[in-house]
């Protein structure tokens, strides 16, 4: 009789250890696994967020010449994990709520509260939005409306409540220490909008001027070099311009008690399509170096602009160079400009979670005087031999622990002065921001 050949062995021997209760590194990622999932790695937050802003205007002579906006901020999202299996799907929502304050007040250039037609200020205003997600391997699509990040289109939240924008984005995490992205954006909600399908946001742009229907960009982030970061990215804003972004971050500890930071950033636009803006031949560097000794940090940074029209850029927050600062960006044709800063850490008295920080920053050479008339940016009024300053005191605390951890205040003082070359307008601000975010 012949003998039945089976064979023995279907599995290999570690994979049987599993039933037992493994701790190998195998079975160990695999329980990690299945701990995963669209419920297990939802995130739930909600911040609240109160600011007071009040700019006085002391060239401006008719009354009154000043705006004060005081307003409360809810600003509630999800976001999901991805369901299990070879592709995963998730949704991330928000809502975003922002509530007058103020009895009185005289609503400016602030932006942080939404005016009505007569130019009242509304009691009340709410935009909700939401993207779905798509996950394959360590690539993450998503489609909708969300806060991206990134040196060339970037949402801002600097007031109130966030800037959203509404499209397609796509990160990959496939190669190790290199991100990925590419988006595709048609439409922005400025900080105090109820809707979330407008135009792309502009930031100098004369309104009059037609706008592109889209942004486009590609680009990623490497840092597989020790104590180096490379960034790059290259974007298109349909029919008006291209953009190129360059990054060079190093970052080198000297002791346990000393790093050096040097920040080496450029920018390059030129017009591009049907060139909505006009001509556009724009070459923006900046370089900034930051030496910390302990509670200390002491920073100074030199920015150049080369052109004829000053630069700019799609969406609020999609301008990183140092010298963007609170009151004006210092991105005026051929400017060049300086920044000397120091901040610190009261820990060094004893008061945790307390710092102190103060900027100043001076920008030359401004002339806008071989601007043509046809370009988008010749109602800004730049003249020639332009120049301005502005300086910064700020005071932040954070809660480091208890029930009220993660809750910071934030206070800050700044006056932009300027002369009529310049064309941005005097301001003296004080700002006090109030912000406590809840997640589970």
């Amino acid at each position: 009789m012949l003998k039945r050949h089976t064979k023995k062995i279907l599995v290999p021997p570690f994979l049987i250890l599993h039933s037992i209760g493994c701790n190998c590194a195998y079975c160990s990622e695999t329980k990690a696994e299945k701990k995963h999932g669209f419920w297990a790695d939802s995130v739930t937050s909600i911040v609240n967020r109160t600011v007071y802003d009040t700019r006085k205007y002391p060239d401006v002579k008719t009354s009154p010449n000043y705006a004060t906006e005081w307003g409360y901020g809810l600003m509630a999202s999800f976001q999901s994990g991805f369901t299990p299996g070879f592709v995963g799907f998730g949704i991330d929502a928000q809502s975003y709520t922002g509530l007058k304050l103020q009895a009185k007040g005289r609503t400016g250039r602030i932006r942080l509260l939404r005016k009505n037609a007569d130019g009242s200020v509304q009691d009340f205003y709410n935009r909700t939005g939401g993207a779905a997600k798509v996950r394959l391997h360590s690539t993450v699509a998503k489609y909708g409306i969300m806060r991206p990040k990134t040196p060339i289109f970037s949402s801002s939240d600097t007031r109130l409540l966030p800037e959203t924008s509404t499209g397609l984005l796509v990160t990959s995490n496939e190669v190790k220490k290199l991100t990925l992205q590419i988006g595709h954006f048609t439409a922005n909600a400025d900080r105090n909008a109820t809707k979330n399908h407008n135009d792309l946001i502009v930031n100098y742009l004369n309104p009059s001027f037609r706008k592109g229907k889209s942004f486009d960009f590609v680009g990623g982030t490497y840092t597989g070099i020790k104590e180096l970061s490379l960034t790059s990215y290259v974007g298109r804003y349909h029919n008006s311009w291209m953009t190129y972004y360059i990054n060079g971050n190093y970052k080198h500890h000297l002791t346990h008690h000393q790093m050096i930071i040097l920040d080496l950033q450029f920018y390059h636009s030129h017009n591009t399509g049907k060139s909505y803006a006009g001509k556009i031949n724009n070459n923006t560097a900046s370089l900034a170096a930051t030496y910390q000794l302990g509670v200390h940090k002491f920073s100074a940074a030199y920015q150049k602009v080369h052109g004829n029209t000053p630069f700019d850029y799609v969406t609020r927050g999609a301008i990183w160079l140092p010298n963007a600062t609170q009151l004006s960006d210092f991105n005026g044709p051929h400017e060049q400009s300086w920044q000397v800063s120091y901040e610190l850490d009261l820990s060094l008295i004893g008061i945790h979670g307390l710092s102190i920080s103060s900027a100043f920053i001076r920008g030359t050479g401004i002339d806008g005087t071989k601007m043509t008339q046809k370009s988008a940016y010749y109602w800004l009024g730049y003249g020639k031999n332009g120049k301005h300053w502005e300086h910064e005191l700020m005071a932040r605390y954070v809660v480091l622990k208890g029930w009220a951890k993660k809750l910071n205040i934030t206070a800050r003082h700044s006056i932009h002065q300027a002369n009529k070359a310049q064309s941005e307008i005097n301001t003296n601000q004080f700002r006090v921001a109030v912000e406590y975010p809840v997640v589970w």
